[in-house]
């Protein structure tokens, strides 16, 4: 990385990603790489040219979610900036990249490096992130995490421009509608009205604007896309899948996520 500084544009849906970020900006930080963090979805906030930028989000459906791609979509013209990419899966990525590098360098970026590391399902068997299982997968993708970190500040990352046709493929059609419907088909996401205190915090953090305020009521809407966010932080656990609310898979709380994040 030739850049001085770099700023870190991040969506988590229940602080996987998360983590990993922490990892990296610590180690960048710690290596004269000032690096801040500021959400997706939000605006993009100007740098000097020589602040690299930095995408981390998850994987979801071999892309990411529509709120994720149009922020990508959108971003400014680079004028040769550096750019580098983290993610976490619970899966397979299928070069998911490789679409977003394509985007990137058409709009002036200079491709550093990309990361997809595995985290566990926020659908798995155990769904406490203190388990033993998850705990050792979240500790792997940390030391990865740490030497991507590394790799980015000595010159030695990559991000690959091998041909993916699949990939444009799924990054076309995270886009559309019908996977997310698809989605919450299988994995309906409800609120229970009997925990749900009318408190609005979910109402607030959407990314996608999908729970609505209905009378006295909450209710999540056909634009829910399923990133768990809600579920992660309801403070009453009122959230779940098929009104299930008994757990809550989530890596951080949600105070440790702002404290991430920069102010303008």
């Amino acid at each position: 990385m030739k850049s001085k500084s770099a700023q870190i544009y991040l969506f988590t849906g229940t602080g996987n990603t998360f983590l990993l970020v922490k990892t990296l900006k610590n180690i960048l930080d710690d290596n004269g790489c000032p690096t801040t963090v500021y959400p997706i979805p939000g605006q993009v906030y100007h740098a000097a040219p020589d602040c690299a930028l930095g995408l981390a989000f998850p994987t979801a459906w071999l892309s990411s979610y529509p709120f994720v791609l149009d922020f990508i979509n959108a971003l400014p013209e680079g004028d040769g900036r550096e750019i580098f990419l983290i993610s976490s899966m619970a899966g397979s990525h299928f070069n998911m990249s490789q679409p977003l590098r394509s985007i990137l360098v058409q709009k002036g970026y200079k491709p550093i490096g990309s990361r997809i590391l595995k985290m566990p399902s926020n659908y798995g068997k155990s769904p406490s992130a203190k388990s033993i299982s998850n705990q050792d997968i979240i500790k792997e993708a940390q030391f990865h995490a740490a030497n991507y970190a590394g790799q980015l500040l000595t010159g030695k990352s990559k991000w690959p421009s091998k041909f993916a046709p699949w990939s444009k493929f799924f990054y076309k059609l995270a886009q559309s509608k019908y996977p997310w419907k698809f989605f919450r088909l299988i994995f309906p996401l409800e609120i229970n009205g009997n925990k749900c205190k009318k408190c609005g915090f979910c109402y607030n953090i959407c990314p996608q604007n999908a729970i609505e305020k209905q009378k006295n009521a909450y209710i999540i809407s056909d634009r829910c896309v399923s990133c768990q966010h809600c579920i992660a932080y309801c403070p009453y656990q009122a959230i779940g899948i098929n009104s299930s609310c008994t757990s809550q898979y989530k890596t951080a709380e949600y105070e440790q996520l702002k404290d991430l994040f920069s102010s303008k």
